[in-house]
Formats: structure tokens, sequence, C-alpha cells
């Protein structure tokens, strides 16, 4: 019976590993987003890594890839394939970007772009879209 389960583990592993990714994207709009926005994001050279943020009530701690750039905000999963399962590549047009506030969770400042459609709340460290605040100005809501 040991052997049994030495042998399933890995396969039951990695089933629940594509199931918790699947849903993850599904119940925090990433899928939502995925439906309109998909971009293979050649265009973008100023990736900041690393980053942890939410999309929805999902965070994604220390895996989110974050850029600005004139055409929109771009977000990503990684580094690795296996975080990127139902995650693909995003470009949101500022256009499509209705608001913009920013908040703190303790001592952390944080973006919070509001997406018109599909309505889905996206935080980020005001860091990691620093560079193309420009981009974002007109739609930023003062506290």
């Amino acid at each position: 019976m040991e052997n049994f389960h030495s042998f399933f583990f890995p396969f039951m592993f990695v089933g629940m590993w594509i199931a918790i990714t699947f849903f993850l994207s599904l119940i925090g709009g990433w899928s939502a987003l995925a439906d309109r926005y998909r971009s293979d994001c050649n265009f973008v050279n100023n990736w900041k890594g690393w980053q942890t943020g939410a999309v929805g009530f999902v965070h994604y701690r220390s895996s989110l890839w974050v850029a600005t750039t004139p055409r929109g905000l771009c977000l990503k999963t990684g580094p690795l394939f296996f975080f990127r399962l139902f995650h693909p590549p995003l470009c949101i047009p500022w256009a499509d970007i209705e608001t913009v506030d920013e908040s703190n969770i303790l001592w952390i400042r944080m973006n919070n772009f509001r997406v018109r459609n599909p309505n889905v709340k996206i935080s980020v460290h005001a860091d990691s879209v620093a560079a193309g605040r420009d981009f974002f100005a007109d739609k930023l809501i003062k506290r």
C-alpha cells in the first residue's frame, strides 16, 4: 500500500496544482481579463519582476511581472511555466482602465487599477508602476 501512495503522489500533486491554478484564474478574474486582453507582450522591455499584487481577491505573492507602456498596463505571472498555467500575459489598454487609486497596506503603498469590462480590480505595489505614472495620472483618484 505504501508503494501505491508513493507512486501516485506526484500525479495527485500535479492534478491538484492544475486544478488550483485553474480555479484561482477563474474566481480572481484573470481568465475574464485574458478573454479580452491576452497579449504576447513582445513589445514590453521594462518588466518589474517578483512583484506582489492581486487580481480580484486572489493574491500573487512575488509571482507577478508588471510593466507600464504607452499601450497599457501589462501583467504576467512567472517565473516558471507552472505559475503561468491558465494565466496568459495581459496588456490592458489605458482607455479600458476606469480609475486608479492609491492605498496603503501597513507601510506598503499600492496602486489599485479598476478595469471597466470585465469589472476587475488589479492591485500592485506603487513602486512597480512608478515609471509609467504619466500614462495613468489622469485616472488617479487622490484620497
